[in-house]
Protein backbone atom coordinates (compact mmCIF):
# COMPACT_ATOMS: atom_id res chain seq x y z
CA UNK A 1 0.00 0.00 0.00
CA UNK A 2 1.29 3.55 -1.17
CA UNK A 3 2.00 5.46 2.27
CA UNK A 4 -0.08 8.51 2.61
CA UNK A 5 1.37 9.85 5.62
CA UNK A 6 -0.99 8.24 8.40
CA UNK A 7 -0.99 5.29 10.21
CA UNK A 8 -0.90 2.06 8.16
CA UNK A 9 -5.05 1.89 9.31
CA UNK A 10 -5.10 5.13 8.72
CA UNK A 11 -4.03 5.27 5.05
CA UNK A 12 -6.79 2.57 4.60
CA UNK A 13 -9.35 4.76 5.64
CA UNK A 14 -7.76 7.32 3.53
CA UNK A 15 -7.68 5.39 0.76
CA UNK A 16 -11.42 4.68 1.01
CA UNK A 17 -12.24 8.17 1.25
CA UNK A 18 -10.49 9.50 -1.97
CA UNK A 19 -11.31 6.66 -4.08
CA UNK A 20 -15.40 6.86 -3.04
CA UNK A 21 -15.69 9.34 -6.32
CA UNK A 22 -14.53 6.91 -8.68
CA UNK A 23 -16.56 3.85 -7.70
CA UNK A 24 -20.24 5.17 -7.03
CA UNK A 25 -21.21 5.16 -10.44
CA UNK A 26 -25.18 5.04 -9.88
CA UNK A 27 -24.68 8.38 -8.00
CA UNK A 28 -22.90 9.59 -10.90
CA UNK A 29 -24.99 8.80 -13.65
CA UNK A 30 -28.27 10.20 -11.70
CA UNK A 31 -25.69 13.57 -10.98
CA UNK A 32 -25.47 12.59 -7.47
CA UNK A 33 -22.20 12.08 -4.81
CA UNK A 34 -22.13 11.60 -1.02
CA UNK A 35 -19.86 13.49 1.37
CA UNK A 36 -19.22 12.35 4.70
CA UNK A 37 -19.14 14.87 7.41
CA UNK A 38 -18.50 14.67 11.30
CA UNK A 39 -20.83 12.88 13.49
CA UNK A 40 -21.22 9.83 11.17
CA UNK A 41 -23.26 11.50 8.62
CA UNK A 42 -23.26 10.94 4.88
CA UNK A 43 -24.78 13.68 2.90
CA UNK A 44 -26.22 12.64 -0.94
CA UNK A 45 -25.57 15.93 -2.51
CA UNK A 46 -26.03 17.47 -6.45
CA UNK A 47 -23.02 16.77 -7.89
CA UNK A 48 -23.55 19.85 -9.41
CA UNK A 49 -24.85 22.62 -7.58
CA UNK A 50 -24.10 21.08 -3.67
CA UNK A 51 -27.51 20.53 -3.13
CA UNK A 52 -28.09 18.17 -0.07
CA UNK A 53 -30.47 15.81 -0.88
CA UNK A 54 -30.82 13.45 1.86
CA UNK A 55 -28.92 13.20 5.05
CA UNK A 56 -27.63 9.51 6.20
CA UNK A 57 -26.33 8.58 10.06
CA UNK A 58 -24.45 5.78 10.53
CA UNK A 59 -24.21 4.88 14.13
CA UNK A 60 -22.89 2.03 16.23
CA UNK A 61 -25.04 -0.51 17.85
CA UNK A 62 -23.64 -2.91 20.43
CA UNK A 63 -26.49 -3.32 22.90
CA UNK A 64 -28.70 -6.61 22.00
CA UNK A 65 -31.55 -6.04 23.08
CA UNK A 66 -31.92 -2.38 21.34
CA UNK A 67 -35.20 -2.27 19.87
CA UNK A 68 -33.17 -1.38 16.74
CA UNK A 69 -31.55 -4.96 16.89
CA UNK A 70 -34.64 -6.42 14.75
CA UNK A 71 -35.01 -4.52 12.00
CA UNK A 72 -31.26 -4.64 11.61
CA UNK A 73 -31.43 -8.69 11.78
CA UNK A 74 -34.51 -8.84 9.41
CA UNK A 75 -32.37 -6.57 6.46
CA UNK A 76 -29.20 -8.84 6.58
CA UNK A 77 -31.75 -12.08 6.78
CA UNK A 78 -33.68 -10.60 3.91
CA UNK A 79 -30.07 -10.62 1.93
CA UNK A 80 -28.48 -14.09 3.16
CA UNK A 81 -31.41 -16.34 4.41
CA UNK A 82 -31.19 -17.86 7.60
CA UNK A 83 -29.81 -21.00 6.33
CA UNK A 84 -26.72 -18.76 6.05
CA UNK A 85 -27.08 -16.34 8.30
CA UNK A 86 -26.60 -17.57 11.96
CA UNK A 87 -29.68 -17.64 14.53
CA UNK A 88 -30.69 -14.22 15.66
CA UNK A 89 -29.44 -15.60 19.28
CA UNK A 90 -26.26 -16.50 18.28
CA UNK A 91 -25.39 -12.91 16.91
CA UNK A 92 -26.77 -11.25 19.85
CA UNK A 93 -24.36 -14.03 22.20
CA UNK A 94 -21.37 -12.40 19.74
CA UNK A 95 -22.78 -8.68 20.68
CA UNK A 96 -22.18 -9.51 24.56
CA UNK A 97 -18.70 -11.41 23.54
CA UNK A 98 -20.45 -14.96 24.32
CA UNK A 99 -20.70 -18.52 22.52
CA UNK A 100 -23.46 -20.85 24.03
CA UNK A 101 -23.69 -18.55 27.23
CA UNK A 102 -19.50 -18.34 28.07
CA UNK A 103 -16.99 -15.78 27.12
CA UNK A 104 -14.97 -16.42 23.70
CA UNK A 105 -11.78 -17.34 23.98
CA UNK A 106 -10.49 -14.80 21.83
CA UNK A 107 -12.01 -11.88 23.39
CA UNK A 108 -14.20 -10.91 20.48
CA UNK A 109 -17.41 -9.04 20.72
CA UNK A 110 -19.32 -7.81 17.84
CA UNK A 111 -21.33 -4.82 16.83
CA UNK A 112 -23.54 -3.92 14.44
CA UNK A 113 -23.15 -0.92 12.25
CA UNK A 114 -26.10 0.80 10.46
CA UNK A 115 -26.72 3.60 8.14
CA UNK A 116 -30.47 4.87 7.92
CA UNK A 117 -32.19 8.23 6.88
CA UNK A 118 -35.22 9.73 8.26
CA UNK A 119 -38.55 9.31 7.32
CA UNK A 120 -41.86 10.73 8.47
CA UNK A 121 -44.48 8.36 9.56
CA UNK A 122 -47.73 9.59 10.75
CA UNK A 123 -49.00 8.25 13.98
CA UNK A 124 -52.49 6.67 14.69
CA UNK A 125 -53.50 10.31 16.05
CA UNK A 126 -52.40 11.89 13.13
CA UNK A 127 -49.44 13.33 14.30
CA UNK A 128 -45.88 12.79 12.24
CA UNK A 129 -43.30 11.05 13.89
CA UNK A 130 -39.25 10.77 12.37
CA UNK A 131 -38.24 7.24 12.03
CA UNK A 132 -34.91 5.96 11.19
CA UNK A 133 -35.04 3.41 8.26
CA UNK A 134 -32.66 1.07 8.66
CA UNK A 135 -31.01 0.39 4.71
CA UNK A 136 -27.70 -1.23 5.64
CA UNK A 137 -25.95 -3.00 8.31
CA UNK A 138 -22.55 -4.46 8.88
CA UNK A 139 -21.68 -7.26 11.52
CA UNK A 140 -18.40 -6.39 12.33
CA UNK A 141 -15.68 -7.33 15.28
CA UNK A 142 -12.46 -6.73 16.08
CA UNK A 143 -10.84 -10.01 16.66
CA UNK A 144 -7.69 -10.82 18.69
CA UNK A 145 -4.79 -12.89 17.03
CA UNK A 146 -2.84 -16.13 19.11
CA UNK A 147 0.48 -17.76 17.87
CA UNK A 148 1.13 -21.49 17.45
CA UNK A 149 1.49 -21.60 20.87
CA UNK A 150 -2.26 -20.38 21.87
CA UNK A 151 -0.10 -17.31 23.17
CA UNK A 152 -1.84 -13.48 22.69
CA UNK A 153 0.23 -11.81 20.35
CA UNK A 154 -0.91 -8.36 20.91
CA UNK A 155 -2.66 -8.48 16.99
CA UNK A 156 -5.62 -8.27 15.97
CA UNK A 157 -7.77 -8.01 12.84
CA UNK A 158 -11.28 -6.67 12.01
CA UNK A 159 -13.41 -9.52 11.14
CA UNK A 160 -16.31 -8.39 8.32
CA UNK A 161 -18.81 -10.94 9.57
CA UNK A 162 -21.82 -9.55 7.19
CA UNK A 163 -22.41 -6.86 5.24
CA UNK A 164 -25.84 -5.80 3.29
CA UNK A 165 -27.68 -3.16 1.80
CA UNK A 166 -31.08 -2.60 1.35
CA UNK A 167 -32.57 -3.72 -2.14
CA UNK A 168 -35.85 -3.55 -3.77
CA UNK A 169 -37.29 -3.45 -7.04
CA UNK A 170 -38.81 -0.25 -6.62
CA UNK A 171 -35.90 1.79 -7.44
CA UNK A 172 -36.52 4.53 -5.19
CA UNK A 173 -35.96 1.87 -2.47
CA UNK A 174 -32.73 0.08 -3.94
CA UNK A 175 -29.67 1.13 -1.57
CA UNK A 176 -27.56 -1.05 -4.20
CA UNK A 177 -24.47 0.50 -5.57
CA UNK A 178 -25.17 3.98 -4.19
CA UNK A 179 -21.73 3.33 -2.47
CA UNK A 180 -23.38 2.46 1.23
CA UNK A 181 -21.22 -0.28 2.04
CA UNK A 182 -17.75 1.61 1.65
CA UNK A 183 -19.67 3.75 3.75
CA UNK A 184 -20.11 1.56 6.22
CA UNK A 185 -16.29 -0.16 6.02
CA UNK A 186 -15.24 3.30 6.43
CA UNK A 187 -17.10 3.24 10.12
CA UNK A 188 -15.81 -0.11 10.55
CA UNK A 189 -12.42 0.71 10.03
CA UNK A 190 -12.78 3.24 12.00
CA UNK A 191 -14.07 1.74 15.03
CA UNK A 192 -11.66 -1.02 14.52
CA UNK A 193 -8.71 1.09 15.02
CA UNK A 194 -10.27 2.91 18.03
CA UNK A 195 -11.29 -1.10 19.68
CA UNK A 196 -7.14 -1.74 18.82
CA UNK A 197 -6.20 1.20 20.54
CA UNK A 198 -8.39 0.68 23.61
CA UNK A 199 -7.29 -2.39 24.21
CA UNK A 200 -3.55 -2.00 23.33
CA UNK A 201 -3.61 -3.84 20.15
CA UNK A 202 -2.33 -3.90 17.11
CA UNK A 203 -4.64 -3.98 14.39
CA UNK A 204 -2.77 -5.83 11.06
CA UNK A 205 -5.63 -6.03 8.76
CA UNK A 206 -9.08 -6.84 7.76
CA UNK A 207 -10.59 -9.92 6.84
CA UNK A 208 -13.82 -11.67 5.35
CA UNK A 209 -14.89 -14.93 3.80
CA UNK A 210 -16.59 -14.24 0.46
CA UNK A 211 -18.65 -15.34 -1.99
CA UNK A 212 -17.67 -15.13 -5.21
CA UNK A 213 -20.66 -12.71 -6.42
CA UNK A 214 -18.95 -10.55 -3.99
CA UNK A 215 -15.25 -9.65 -5.68
CA UNK A 216 -15.96 -6.92 -7.21
CA UNK A 217 -17.04 -4.93 -3.98
CA UNK A 218 -14.96 -6.23 -2.16
CA UNK A 219 -12.17 -5.47 -4.25
CA UNK A 220 -13.26 -1.74 -5.11
CA UNK A 221 -12.55 -1.37 -1.15
CA UNK A 222 -9.10 -2.88 -0.78
CA UNK A 223 -9.43 -6.22 -0.38
CA UNK A 224 -7.58 -9.27 -2.74
CA UNK A 225 -7.40 -12.60 -2.95
CA UNK A 226 -4.82 -15.19 -1.30
CA UNK A 227 -2.51 -17.30 -4.21
CA UNK A 228 0.01 -19.50 -3.10
CA UNK A 229 2.81 -21.18 -5.70
CA UNK A 230 5.75 -23.27 -4.54
CA UNK A 231 8.74 -22.07 -3.13
CA UNK A 232 11.38 -20.95 -6.01
CA UNK A 233 8.76 -21.25 -8.36
CA UNK A 234 9.58 -18.33 -11.14
CA UNK A 235 6.97 -18.75 -13.46
CA UNK A 236 2.99 -17.19 -13.63
CA UNK A 237 1.32 -20.00 -11.97
CA UNK A 238 -0.45 -19.58 -9.07
CA UNK A 239 -3.20 -21.14 -7.33
CA UNK A 240 -5.78 -19.79 -4.69
CA UNK A 241 -5.77 -21.30 -1.88
CA UNK A 242 -9.10 -22.92 -0.40
CA UNK A 243 -10.99 -22.30 2.50
CA UNK A 244 -14.05 -23.54 4.56
CA UNK A 245 -15.97 -22.05 7.39
CA UNK A 246 -16.42 -25.40 9.88
CA UNK A 247 -20.19 -25.34 11.15
CA UNK A 248 -21.19 -22.35 13.45
CA UNK A 249 -23.72 -24.64 15.55
CA UNK A 250 -23.50 -27.45 17.45
CA UNK A 251 -25.81 -29.61 19.93
CA UNK A 252 -24.20 -29.33 23.12
CA UNK A 253 -25.66 -32.72 24.53
CA UNK A 254 -23.82 -34.90 21.60
CA UNK A 255 -21.01 -32.48 20.28
CA UNK A 256 -22.94 -33.36 16.66
CA UNK A 257 -23.49 -30.51 14.12
CA UNK A 258 -26.88 -29.16 14.01
CA UNK A 259 -29.40 -30.10 11.39
CA UNK A 260 -28.92 -26.84 8.88
CA UNK A 261 -25.64 -26.35 9.90
CA UNK A 262 -22.54 -27.31 8.20
CA UNK A 263 -19.21 -26.45 5.95
CA UNK A 264 -19.48 -23.61 3.70
CA UNK A 265 -16.78 -23.21 1.04
CA UNK A 266 -15.92 -19.46 1.08
CA UNK A 267 -13.51 -17.32 -0.73
CA UNK A 268 -11.05 -15.95 2.21
CA UNK A 269 -10.19 -12.08 1.36
CA UNK A 270 -7.83 -9.75 3.08
CA UNK A 271 -6.57 -6.29 3.11
CA UNK A 272 -3.21 -6.43 5.51
CA UNK A 273 -2.21 -2.86 6.40
CA UNK A 274 1.16 -1.54 6.51
CA UNK A 275 4.59 -2.59 4.12
CA UNK A 276 4.16 -4.55 1.35
CA UNK A 277 1.81 -7.98 2.31
CA UNK A 278 3.54 -10.15 -0.26
CA UNK A 279 7.26 -9.73 0.42
CA UNK A 280 6.33 -10.05 4.13
CA UNK A 281 8.39 -13.25 5.55
CA UNK A 282 6.01 -13.80 7.98
CA UNK A 283 2.59 -13.94 6.04
CA UNK A 284 2.09 -17.14 6.57
CA UNK A 285 2.02 -17.82 9.76
CA UNK A 286 -0.01 -14.44 10.35
CA UNK A 287 -2.63 -16.07 7.60
CA UNK A 288 -2.83 -19.28 9.84
CA UNK A 289 -2.94 -16.81 13.03
CA UNK A 290 -6.20 -15.03 11.62
CA UNK A 291 -7.94 -18.12 10.21
CA UNK A 292 -7.21 -19.66 14.01
CA UNK A 293 -8.71 -16.52 15.41
CA UNK A 294 -11.80 -16.66 12.91
CA UNK A 295 -12.51 -20.30 13.71
CA UNK A 296 -11.52 -19.89 17.98
CA UNK A 297 -14.44 -16.81 17.57
CA UNK A 298 -17.25 -18.26 15.20
CA UNK A 299 -17.07 -21.71 15.44
CA UNK A 300 -15.63 -23.07 18.37
CA UNK A 301 -17.40 -23.27 21.64
CA UNK A 302 -15.73 -22.68 25.27
CA UNK A 303 -15.65 -26.35 27.28
CA UNK A 304 -17.57 -24.68 29.86
CA UNK A 305 -20.81 -25.17 27.48
CA UNK A 306 -20.30 -28.86 27.90
CA UNK A 307 -19.84 -28.96 31.76
CA UNK A 308 -15.76 -28.30 31.68
CA UNK A 309 -12.76 -26.34 31.95
CA UNK A 310 -9.25 -26.36 30.50
CA UNK A 311 -6.14 -26.13 32.65
CA UNK A 312 -2.72 -26.41 31.78
CA UNK A 313 -4.40 -27.73 28.45
CA UNK A 314 -5.79 -30.05 30.38
CA UNK A 315 -9.83 -30.47 30.30
CA UNK A 316 -11.47 -31.04 33.74
CA UNK A 317 -14.84 -31.40 34.83
CA UNK A 318 -16.28 -28.27 36.25
CA UNK A 319 -17.93 -30.09 38.55
CA UNK A 320 -15.21 -31.71 41.27
CA UNK A 321 -17.74 -34.58 42.12
CA UNK A 322 -17.92 -35.71 38.91
CA UNK A 323 -16.53 -39.45 38.41
CA UNK A 324 -14.19 -40.22 35.57
CA UNK A 325 -16.79 -41.76 33.27
CA UNK A 326 -19.30 -38.77 32.97
CA UNK A 327 -15.99 -36.66 33.08
CA UNK A 328 -14.38 -38.51 29.61
CA UNK A 329 -17.80 -39.04 28.23
CA UNK A 330 -18.15 -34.73 28.58
CA UNK A 331 -14.58 -34.69 26.83
CA UNK A 332 -15.57 -37.15 24.12
CA UNK A 333 -18.67 -34.74 23.28
CA UNK A 334 -16.42 -31.57 23.75
CA UNK A 335 -13.67 -33.05 20.96
CA UNK A 336 -16.79 -34.47 18.90
CA UNK A 337 -17.70 -31.26 18.22
CA UNK A 338 -13.72 -29.57 17.47
CA UNK A 339 -13.51 -32.90 15.30
CA UNK A 340 -15.32 -31.04 12.54
CA UNK A 341 -13.26 -27.66 13.13
CA UNK A 342 -9.84 -28.66 13.46
CA UNK A 343 -9.23 -30.55 9.99
CA UNK A 344 -10.18 -27.47 8.31
CA UNK A 345 -7.43 -25.22 10.02
CA UNK A 346 -5.42 -28.12 9.34
CA UNK A 347 -6.10 -28.21 5.35
CA UNK A 348 -5.44 -24.28 5.49
CA UNK A 349 -2.54 -24.99 6.74
CA UNK A 350 -0.97 -27.52 4.76
CA UNK A 351 -1.95 -25.62 1.48
CA UNK A 352 0.47 -22.84 2.79
CA UNK A 353 3.55 -25.11 3.82
CA UNK A 354 6.61 -23.96 1.17
CA UNK A 355 4.39 -21.91 -0.09
CA UNK A 356 5.21 -18.18 -1.66
CA UNK A 357 2.11 -16.52 -1.27
CA UNK A 358 0.59 -13.26 -2.89
CA UNK A 359 -2.50 -11.11 -2.76
CA UNK A 360 -3.71 -10.02 -5.64
CA UNK A 361 -7.01 -8.51 -7.64
CA UNK A 362 -8.47 -9.68 -10.46
CA UNK A 363 -6.86 -6.65 -12.41
CA UNK A 364 -3.49 -7.39 -11.26
CA UNK A 365 -3.55 -11.31 -12.35
CA UNK A 366 -5.03 -9.90 -16.03
CA UNK A 367 -2.25 -6.61 -15.91
CA UNK A 368 0.99 -9.50 -15.30
CA UNK A 369 -1.21 -11.87 -17.21
CA UNK A 370 -0.87 -14.66 -14.56
CA UNK A 371 -1.89 -17.94 -14.94
CA UNK A 372 -4.09 -18.52 -11.69
CA UNK A 373 -6.22 -21.31 -10.52
CA UNK A 374 -9.34 -20.03 -8.92
CA UNK A 375 -10.81 -21.97 -5.87
CA UNK A 376 -14.23 -22.88 -7.65
CA UNK A 377 -16.77 -23.14 -4.18
CA UNK A 378 -20.07 -25.55 -4.87
CA UNK A 379 -22.25 -22.74 -5.38
CA UNK A 380 -20.09 -20.90 -8.05
CA UNK A 381 -19.81 -24.48 -9.63
CA UNK A 382 -24.08 -24.69 -9.96
CA UNK A 383 -24.03 -21.42 -11.51
CA UNK A 384 -21.63 -22.14 -14.12
CA UNK A 385 -23.84 -25.45 -15.07
CA UNK A 386 -27.05 -23.67 -14.42
CA UNK A 387 -27.93 -25.44 -11.04
CA UNK A 388 -30.29 -23.17 -8.94
CA UNK A 389 -27.84 -22.89 -5.49
CA UNK A 390 -29.44 -21.34 -2.14
CA UNK A 391 -25.80 -21.24 -0.92
CA UNK A 392 -24.41 -18.14 -3.16
CA UNK A 393 -23.85 -14.68 -0.41
CA UNK A 394 -22.43 -11.98 0.02
CA UNK A 395 -21.44 -12.69 3.43
CA UNK A 396 -17.99 -11.44 4.39
CA UNK A 397 -16.86 -13.79 7.74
Amino acid sequence: MERLGGSPVEDAIKLLNTSRKDTNLRLAQRGFELARISGGKVLLKNKETGEIKQTFEIETLDNPNDERFGEAYTLLAEEFGTNVLEPKSIMQEQMQGLRYGFPIETGMHAVLLTISKNIEVKKDNGELKIHKEIIGVADIAVIPLQDEHAKFNKECVLGQLYIATKTSKNPKENYRQYGFGRELMISGYEYAKNEAHSRCLQLIGAVGECTYTSRAFWEKVGWKRIYVQKNNDQSKNWKEIQYIQPPLAFNIDTGEIEEGSGDEPEHLMVELFGKDSNKNPKINEKLINIVNGIYKSSNYIPPEAFGLVSEDGQLKSLNQNANLEITEKLIKTYKRHTEAIIPHLQNFSEQLRDMNVRFLTKAEIEAEKLVVEDYITPAEADDITGKDSNNDTNRSI
